[in-house]
């Protein structure tokens, strides 16, 4: 079945782009996150 082969492929590069992106977009919150409560804290 390559259509069946076809979505697989495609589920796994949009899952794989969506794990990307929400690990940068953990990673930049963190960091503002971080940067903010030193700021705040003095």
């Amino acid at each position: 079945m390559p259509q069946l082969s076809q979505v697989a492929a495609t589920y796994a590069s949009q899952i794989f782009w969506l794990l990307v992106t929400f690990g940068l977009l953990y990673f930049v919150v963190g960091r503002g996150m971080g940067i903010l409560t030193r700021l705040d804290g003095g």
